[in-house]
């Protein structure tokens, strides 16, 4: 569906909501899970229907909440997932209008999305083929070595966050290309390490709920943006 009409870009959004939720817990999904009287899922939506620059969002869920989530969403359209992260997200792109022009791919476990995230990232598109909000990080980080530890600069690192942005024939080529990558931005560069990738600050609001410690995190957040 439709949200918002423009003639010189067609911006869609895919949100990949199948996860099961392994390490939180129980039997619901977190992207179902209840925070401040709303679905996890909806805070996403929410963001990305009141963008003026977004014209139609895709959710990508499991086969057992697909009538739930087609419900829930009108306005919306809907499609299963597939076994892996990957595979939801190559479906989402795939039911993306073939004029599309710019995809971004969202996780729904975050639901703290800012307006100034979105419009950094579609506007970075214009001159990149790839763009992501990122952190520094906090803690040390070390790699295994064999049987030793390696220390790394944590200067030089950065922890991804969602949305990540695609030019869409960009995203749809790292799909094709039958590589395999954690995330949209690991497929584009695996796929072809010569992508212009743009990645620039994004919110410490924006971070992904893994547990239930997060959940109870997000909580607090959700009244806050409530005040």
């Amino acid at each position: 569906m439709i949200l918002h009409s423009d003639s010189n870009q067609s911006n869609w959004v895919v949100i990949v909501a199948a996860g099961q939720g392994s390490r939180m817990g129980g039997d619901l999904p977190k992207q179902f899970m209840q925070l401040g009287g709303q679905e996890i899922l909806r805070y996403s939506v929410n963001a990305f229907q009141q963008h003026v620059a977004i014209h139609g969002i895709i959710i990508v869920t499991s086969d057992q909440f697909l009538n739930h989530v087609k419900n829930a969403y009108p306005a919306c359209e809907v499609v299963p997932g597939g076994v892996t992260r990957q595979d939801s997200s190559a479906k989402g792109v795939a039911a993306c209008p073939d004029d599309a022009t710019k995809i971004l791919v969202h996780d729904a476990a975050r639901p703290f999305l800012s307006q100034q995230i979105i419009n950094e990232c579609l506007a970075a598109l214009d001159e990149y083929e790839a763009a992501a909000p990122v952190l520094p990080l906090r803690d040390t980080i070390v790699m295994s070595v064999d049987t030793a530890w390696q220390q790394l600069d944590r200067q030089t690192l950065r922890a991804m966050q969602t949305p990540e942005g695609f030019q869409a024939e960009t995203l749809r080529a790292a799909h094709r290309s039958g590589v395999v990558g954690t995330d949209e931005i690991g497929l584009v560069l695996t796929s072809n390490p010569e992508a212009q990738v743009h990645l620039f600050e994004g919110s410490p609001d924006n971070f992904k709920i893994t547990t239930s410690l997060d959940l109870e995190l997000a909580a607090i957040v959700a009244a806050r943006y409530r005040s």
